[in-house]
């Protein structure tokens, strides 16, 4: 039944180059840190999924992650196992899941306007039927929030040193409990919800920090597991802001030390 996740170093997929460096009408050659991409093909019961362009690390939590975001997975003991060959860079997860809950998903899958090549399954209308409850309790002070968005884009890792990749985190009573990065925000997404799952946490008692803009394919992700609070530096597209409305989600964009925008669901902000 346990499951330990990978504890692999995110230092271990980047490497240093040299570059022409500009600066005030100087030139100089000085070494950067550059971030590694890999294409790896998830497989759901060795059968093709998807092929999603990452960073490759902490590729269970995303792998897991996806399936769960997507709708596919929805319960801890529907997974079984999971295997990852660096060789063919495959990863093969091995579920228990009804056959109506994959029939024809080769034919939903699409690439949206995430970065990394984002990859969603078309089947809003399907999976978002799920049994999981919405969390009609939690609330967060506006204050907390702009400090929670703040510390979070202050974290040390990738992100700060290369500009290159996206963060995402999962906050639970003031306090981070899940951090990832990936060079997709929704790979990172993916992995923290991953981590989450694996671990048997309900999702709906935390608030998602991530990089990034949040559009629909990205609330989306949330919804499904009823993640009831989204706090991003970025801006929300007019569709995500529709989607979270509807199920009750509160989207905090724009976050700075000392202000945001409350896209939707205002009620859970207090003052």
């Amino acid at each position: 039944e346990g499951f330990a996740l990978m504890t692999d170093n995110p230092r271990e997929h980047i490497s240093t180059m040299a570059f022409l460096i500009f600066s005030d009408g100087e030139s100089v050659t000085e070494n950067r840190t550059v971030v590694k991409e890999q294409s790896y093909q998830l497989m759901l019961n060795s059968m093709p999924l998807v092929d999603i362009q990452c960073m490759p690390h902490e590729l269970d939590a995303m792998a897991i992650g996806f399936l769960v975001s997507e709708g596919l997975l929805r319960e801890r003991h529907e997974f079984k196992t999971l295997t990852i060959d660096p060789k063919t860079r495959t990863t093969n997860v091995q579920v228990t899941i009804p056959k109506d809950r994959i029939n024809d998903v080769g034919n939903k899958i699409k690439v949206t306007s995430g970065c990394g090549r984002g990859i969603t399954i078309d089947n809003i209308n399907e999976v978002m039927n799920c049994t999981r409850p919405f969390n009609l309790t939690l609330t967060m002070n506006a204050r907390e929030v702009m400090r929670a968005g703040f510390e979070f884009n202050r974290i040390p890792g990738l992100y700060r040193e290369t500009k290159c990749v996206h963060s995402a985190a999962l906050l639970k009573d003031e306090k981070i409990v899940h951090f990832a990065e990936d060079i997709g925000r929704h790979n990172a997404v993916d992995k923290v919800i991953g981590k989450a799952f694996l671990n048997e946490e309900k999702l709906s008692d935390y608030v998602l920090l991530c990089t990034g803009r949040f559009s629909f394919d990205m609330v989306a992700k949330a919804a499904r597991v009823r993640i009831p609070i989204i706090i991003t530096p970025a801006a929300a597209t007019q569709e995500a802001i529709s989607l979270a409305q509807k199920f009750h989600m509160t989207l905090c964009g724009r976050v700075r030390k000392k202000s945001m925008v409350v896209y939707s669901t205002n009620w859970r902000i207090t003052r």
